[in-house]
């Protein structure tokens, strides 16, 4: 009598599974960028009186704002954003299906016209280097925009979020380990409008991006050994019993 084992593979049920991700910023991740002009008309011009542009380390709050006193001469400007690097190393395989970063918002101070404040992710393929998770070493400004905030006469504190599920999966593609965006302000005016939010300072507060990734399939799996063993040893036994009754 001969008998004929098979290896069978179990293969799990093919249900893709969601794995979260809370990427806070890194420690030197938010630098603020600030530049000062008084002069005659505008930035650069010969008869500038002051021309201050640097870079700052994290402050708390971070601060978005611009503000100028034109037409008046000397001509006045303000101008300051924030900088963000989160690290994406850490993702696992698989796909990107949702991603926001989130920022806790101090202060808003709309200003006389209102305010407009925009989240901006920046295109690391268009620039000289990479994130490398020193922001104010980095100096990078924003170019695509992702969200505006926008308010009129009002003050608004507390959670908000942006939509940056395109801007990560892009990065994540190109194969990055950050991603970078930037708070600034388009609108300058009397007053200086601004937005102030948590910086990476706050440990409770500080901005985060929260991604979730959905994998593929759990691999199959083989039989355990023993289950072989077992099985193998029933076949035996019900060969005998065959061979007595014959």
């Amino acid at each position: 009598m001969v008998i004929v084992l098979s290896i069978c593979w179990l293969t799990a049920p093919s249900v893709a599974h969601s794995d979260p991700y809370i990427i806070a910023v890194t420690p030197l991740g938010d630098a603020v960028y600030h530049w000062y002009y008084e002069g005659t008309s505008g930035g650069g011009d010969p008869g500038s009186i002051t021309d201050t542009r640097e870079w700052l380390p994290s402050a708390n709050p971070n601060m978005a704002g611009y503000a100028n006193n034109g037409p008046n001469s000397p001509y006045r400007a303000e101008f300051w954003s924030t900088l963000m690097e989160f690290n994406i190393s850490g993702i696992g395989p698989g796909t990107i299906t949702s991603a926001r970063l989130n920022f806790y918002i101090v202060n808003n101070y709309a200003g006389p016209l209102g305010v407009q404040t925009g989240l901006r992710q920046v295109p690391q393929a268009l620039s000289t280097q990479l994130a490398t998770g020193n922001a104010a070493n980095d100096q990078f400004t924003g170019w695509a925009d992702i969200s505006d905030y926008s308010y009129q006469q009002s003050y608004y504190y507390g959670w908000a979020s942006a939509d940056v599920t395109w801007f990560l999966q892009s990065d994540k593609a190109a194969g990055y380990n950050f991603s970078a965006y930037t708070m600034e302000s388009s609108l300058g005016q009397l007053g200086f409008p601004n937005l102030t939010f948590a910086s990476g300072e706050d440990s409770e507060y500080a901005p985060f991006l929260q991604v979730e990734l959905t994998g593929s399939p759990p691999a199959v799996v083989p039989v355990p050994s023993s289950l072989l063993l077992m099985g193998s040893g029933l076949l035996g036994l019900a060969g005998w019993r065959r061979f007595r009754k014959g």
